[in-house]
């Protein structure tokens, strides 16, 4: 089985690209994090960075006990990424790979940090996250979210134009915003706004069950600094494996076709098939 973990503000429907292709090699579940997408949105209380990602885990976990799943690859985009390799530093067992991609968290937040590379989208929510939840600005908007997310995110559409002509897309991911936003006051106390994580992956990874292989995808041009992923890449030796694709840091979706492929490949099992 494959698993696919969603990233921040995001939702299982954003795998559209791939499930397809993904399923007829897999026995595919794609999932909603707890506190986005259609899951429900328990108020979350926690004030540690251990509460946090346990917010997460735990309902991952009850969901995989419910489900019956052992030995399954875990595929986790941005926060999902991040989360994925919480998950296998913690159940190892149930795991034969994991594939981190574009993963968020991973580095620790440099003393200085020159934003100036980062679109201006980025930076006004980052300004934002010091004093509201990440994307309160959609609900406040009421009927206007969808064009907002339109304005901000212009590329989007074009992400999955393959399949949509109309707003679906921005209009999909406005309403995945608007439910009470726990998992967004989940990830404010795991992160220092808006790109870097309190407890980043750098300090823990290595951490990881030797006999557990990690593949990270990256895209090329992703503002989440591939430089920092491809030196734990080097640190993890041999079970590591590392590939870089065009696009940005949707990968999946920027690239899909090479991205399924590479996911294909990983696992000998599906590799046969191809």
């Amino acid at each position: 089985p494959l698993v696919l973990v969603h990233g921040f503000g995001g939702g299982l429907g954003l795998w559209l690209s791939n499930l397809d292709e993904l399923s007829e090699h897999y026995t595919v579940y794609a999932i909603d994090l707890l506190g986005f997408g259609r899951s429900s949105r328990p108020k979350f209380q926690g004030k540690t960075v251990p509460e946090a990602e346990q917010f997460f885990l735990d309902a991952f976990e009850e969901w995989r006990k419910q489900m019956k799943l052992s030995d399954f690859t875990l595929l986790g985009h941005s926060l999902g990424a991040y989360l994925v390799a919480c998950y296998a530093l913690k159940n190892p067992q149930n795991l034969t790979q994991i594939i981190l991609a574009d993963p968020w968290g991973v580095p620790h937040k440099p003393p200085d940090v020159d934003t100036s590379d980062v679109p201006w989208r980025w930076r006004l929510i980052r300004s934002m996250l010091n004093y509201v939840s990440p994307l309160a600005p959609l609900r406040w908007a009421g009927p206007y979210g969808p064009d907002l997310v339109q304005k901000f995110r212009p590329d989007l559409a074009h992400k999955w134009s393959h399949f949509f002509e109309d707003d679906s897309v921005s209009s999909y991911i406005y309403h995945l915003q608007v439910q009470n936003p726990s998992g967004e006051e989940a990830f404010q106390i795991l992160s220092i706004p808006f790109g870097w994580a309190k407890a980043p992956l750098c300090d823990r990874i290595l951490n990881l069950s030797p006999d557990l292989p990690v593949l990270w995808i990256y895209g090329k041009s992703s503002w989440m600094g591939p430089r920092h992923g491809y030196e734990l890449h080097l640190k993890l030796g041999n079970r590591s494996s590392w590939v870089t694709l065009e696009g940005g840091h949707q990968v999946y979706a920027d690239s899909w076709k090479q991205f399924n492929r590479v996911c294909l490949l990983y696992t000998s099992d599906a590799a046969d098939d191809l």
